[in-house]
């Protein structure tokens, strides 16, 4: 999930492929719990081979470190271990907003809890469902996306989709823009403050030495791959599905429901809000969600709206670019094996237990 989240910080990943100079790299952030979102104190962070500890009120720093990649650990008694393998830092300062979850207190005597002990959720089941599908192809629309709880969120996303080429406006909660980022097959570019031009590099191509190489997957894959556990689980015949009455988005007067459910794969499931087209062409699409996605164990809260569909401008490319060179080749993410050893969870939002293979 890491990965992911990584992935769709593309401010980071530009960053890492302009090469803009500078002195040391230095580190600061702060870490809270996910639940509660209270700071952490006394954190151990690993930051590469150096260790130290958060303060009073959640803060960590440390500087002349190296630009490039580095691992970061996170451990706490009580909570799980939290890890950002490779973070990238660059010349100057870098900032984690990190949030800690809490591992929860079971009896070790309790066994494995049934699919069907579910938490109530609001609403009223629905009791003649029908099937809900997503958006396949993003090739002229918007999506706002955001990942982490709300009240430490500090950073919306928000991605216009059109012929190929995507341009993406972050902004921070405070209302100031963190600068904006638009790709294309060939290029990158990027507007970032204190910048005030455009800077562009090309990505590198394909290795033809490497024919079966797995390409980085972009925006558009994320956000299917998060939409497609929130379709599956909402699809599946054990989900809790209730219905919240109506909600206007996108000038429709869309279903609301609140969903607790699997997807096809028993380590991924939904829990929380969704927003259905009622008629039409895309009727049964789901447009927006707002709630917790387990992937392969483990999740996030994420909200993500598409709108615009079909009806997004065509994206103008930026004028008087400063092109520069790759500073790093972007290789590619292996697959991942999907471990067999697995428990299913008590319900939809708790992780599996993973059995060892030779106990």
């Amino acid at each position: 999930m890491k990965r992911i989240i990584t992935i769709l910080a593309v401010a980071a990943l530009v960053a890492t492929l302009i090469s803009c100079g500078g002195g040391g790299a230095k580190i600061s952030g702060t870490i809270r719990d996910s639940k509660t979102t209270d700071l952490l104190k006394d954190v151990t962070v690993l930051i590469g081979d150096q260790t130290l500890k958060s303060d009073e009120e959640g803060r960590f720093a440390l500087d002349n470190l190296p630009k490039g990649k580095i691992d970061i650990e996170l451990k706490l008694e009580s909570f799980k271990t939290v890890t950002y393998p490779e973070f990238i830092l660059n010349d100057g300062e870098n900032f984690l907003e990190a949030t800690m979850e809490k591992i929860p207190e079971t009896d070790v005597n309790s066994g494995i809890k049934e699919y069907k002990d579910q938490p109530k959720i609001p609403g009223t089941p629905v009791k003649n469902r029908g099937k809900y599908k997503m958006l396949e192809k993003y090739d002229n629309c918007k999506v706002a996306f955001n990942i982490g709880d709300p009240k430490v969120n500090t950073m919306d996303q928000t991605y216009y989709f059109n012929n190929g080429t995507t341009r993406i406006v972050m902004t921070a909660a405070s209302g100031p823009s963190n600068g904006e980022v638009i790709i294309t097959k060939d290029v990158i570019y990027q507007l970032m403050p204190p910048q005030t031009q455009w800077m562009g590099v090309r990505l590198p191509k394909p290795d033809p030495k490497q024919p079966n190489q797995t390409p980085m997957p972009g925006p558009e894959e994320t956000i299917k791959l998060m939409m497609k556990i929130v379709v599956e689980s909402t699809n599946e015949a054990k989900a809790q599905v209730n219905t919240l009455g109506k909600q206007k988005f996108d000038g429709m007067d869309c279903e609301k429901y609140y969903v607790v459910g699997y997807a096809s794969d028993i380590t991924s499931s939904f829990d929380g809000e969704i927003l259905v087209v009622p008629t039409g062409v895309n009727k049964g699409m789901i447009v927006s969600i707002v709630g917790k996605i387990i992937l392969n164990g483990g999740g996030d809260q994420y909200s993500i709206q598409i709108s615009q569909i079909g009806k997004v401008a065509k994206i103008d490319m930026p004028k008087n670019v400063k092109m520069q060179e790759p500073a790093i080749n972007v290789t590619p993410i292996p697959p991942q094996e999907q471990p067999k050893n697995i428990i299913p969870p008590g319900k939809p939002g708790e992780a599996p237990t993973i059995i060892p293979e030779n106990p």
